[in-house]
């Protein structure tokens, strides 16, 4: 039977899984090609190499949810780009604010334990020596990734897993983020963020807020570093500012939640998991070891 163009279906389990497994095959992919292309004319040190390389992360998400929505023929709600109240928007900046300052020294910590212990946390350095190349990396390292991992993320995977228990959602969810940015030094943020990010995007019912916070962690990275100021993230003034901020951000979710029916939970995500969630996990894993002895 030929699906109808307007037909949808609804996002299961399975779909989730499936598109972080499509995601890192897709990633894996496009980088293997494109830094082989560019390495082939030009070092990894280049510019050019970083910008373009910079490119390859939110395509590989543009592919997932151009499979979901047209090949899949998903309706656009699963990325719940729903409109937000005000509130929400005070939500998010208080949750930029809180993790840049108030967990912050979190990476911090993590990075020099594990460059104790001799690991390798090299990573490569984004040229930021004028405002061209500001603005570029702004569109292609804040923009775009904060746009499009957070109508994955917080829009197909945490649909995905509708109707689960609260914390297995977000659990899940903030665990295959921050897996996915194959970071062992930030990992425990990452985590941590993404677990946020799934709370914010619950209260909302709407990626918006999320997307909106997303951009200004990372754009605020971006302009520090141009502007060439170092934020001692280890300040206990600094960590008590956002952790209180991170209080307000709890506290008004907190509510947002008690006002919200509560579904009855399904018996697990075993369907996520098994077998592709667990096939892009085991992907997300290699890398990082790879990153780490290489």
């Amino acid at each position: 039977m030929k699906k109808s163009k307007t037909q949808t279906y609804p996002l299961m389990q399975t779909d989730g899984g499936l598109s972080f497994a499509i995601l890192m095959v897709g990633y894996i992919v496009l980088a293997f090609f494109v830094q082989a292309i560019l390495l082939a004319f030009t070092d990894s040190n280049s510019t050019l190499f970083v910008a373009v390389n910079s490119l390859v992360s939110p395509l590989a998400l543009i592919l997932v949810i151009v499979y979901q929505i047209k090949v899949k023929n998903r309706s656009i709600s699963v990325l719940s780009l729903n409109k937000f109240n005000k509130l929400h928007l005070l939500t998010a900046i208080l949750l930029s604010v809180g993790m840049f300052l108030g967990l912050g020294f979190v990476n911090v910590l993590f990075a020099q334990f594990l460059g104790g212990i001799g690991l390798n946390l090299a990573s490569p350095n984004i040229p930021l020596n004028n405002p061209f190349e500001l603005i570029f990396f702004s569109v292609t390292i804040a923009l775009l990734p904060a746009v499009f991992e957070e109508l994955l993320f917080r829009g197909i995977l945490l649909n995905s897993l509708k109707g689960e228990n609260l914390l297995v959602r977000i659990f899940t969810v903030g665990l295959c983020f921050a897996l996915y940015h194959c970071s062992v030094s930030q990992f425990v943020y990452q985590f941590i963020y993404g677990v946020a990010f799934c709370l914010l995007a619950i209260v909302a019912k709407s990626v918006i807020p999320c997307i909106i916070a997303h951009f200004i962690n990372n754009f605020s990275i971006l302009l520090l570093t141009y502007l060439k100021v170092n934020v001692d993230l280890t300040n206990a003034l600094l960590i008590a500012l956002g952790l209180l901020a991170l209080i307000g951000y709890f506290l008004i979710s907190y509510f947002g939640l008690k006002g919200q029916e509560q579904q009855v939970p399904k018996k697990g995500v075993k369907f996520f998991y098994l077998p592709f969630g667990l096939f892009g996990i085991g992907m997300c894993l290699i890398i990082m070891l790879g990153n780490l002895f290489a």
